[in-house]
């Protein structure tokens, strides 16, 4: 009985792993929705007088994340994705003005010149990045729907499961923490293609007949 409802219990799991890929253009979003946040070291002297002066300290948590990453990044930059997650004392604009997505920030006496962009494009692009996350879907659903159907072994699909499971620990929803996103792109279609070919060379290996001496 137990066995029973652990093999159900790891069936309905990565049942939802899998529909969660298949539906990548809702579940990755996040990914076409970004706030370009941009930090430029100046002096007190160069702000534009239009500027509002705005305290790091005074910023909520979100946004100090934000600008601090910005701050920290070589290149100035840092992206927020998914606009739930924007933090709402700026206003992001593709053409920015003093107050409304271009603002001063005062960091203990450094001031930063910041500007908020609003940056993504046309969804079916995104599309085209999160094929391989939706082929790793169908072949978990796969393998989940033949599991359940004759007893498959639970530890390929628990393994499989855990990789789909990885794409949403590493992806746009948590903008991307260890890749960028191209970057995630590849990672996705690596373990994509290692999967068919663990599952192509175990089916080589059942279907060979034995050989004698």
């Amino acid at each position: 009985m137990e066995r029973s409802l652990g093999h159900r219990g790891v069936i309905l799991l990565s049942l939802l792993v899998a529909l969660s890929l298949l539906g990548a253009p809702f579940t990755m979003a996040d990914w076409g929705e970004q706030a370009v946040f941009s930090v430029e070291p100046v002096e007190a002297a160069e702000l534009d007088d239009e500027l509002l002066v705005l305290e790091y300290e005074s910023l909520s948590e979100p946004a100090q994340d934000a600008v601090g990453r910005a701050i920290d990044a070589p290149d100035g930059r840092h992206t927020v994705y998914g606009q739930a997650d924007w933090p709402d004392e700026f206003f992001y604009t593709y053409d920015g003005e003093p107050g409304r997505g271009v603002y001063a920030i005062d960091d203990d006496g450094q001031y930063y010149r910041l500007v908020t962009d609003v940056s993504g494009g046309f969804p079916f692009m995104y599309w085209l990045l999160e094929v391989p996350f939706v082929i790793y879907g169908l072949i978990l659903a796969a393998l989940t729907s033949r599991a359940s159907r004759d007893g498959g072994r639970l530890r390929l699909i628990i393994g499989v499961a855990l990789g789909g499971l990885s794409f949403h620990l590493l992806g746009p929803a948590v903008d991307f923490p260890v890749f960028d996103p191209m970057a995630f792109v590849a990672y996705g279609a690596t373990l994509t293609t290692l999967v068919v070919v663990l599952l192509v060379g175990r089916r080589f290996v059942s279907e060979s007949p034995p050989t004698g001496n």
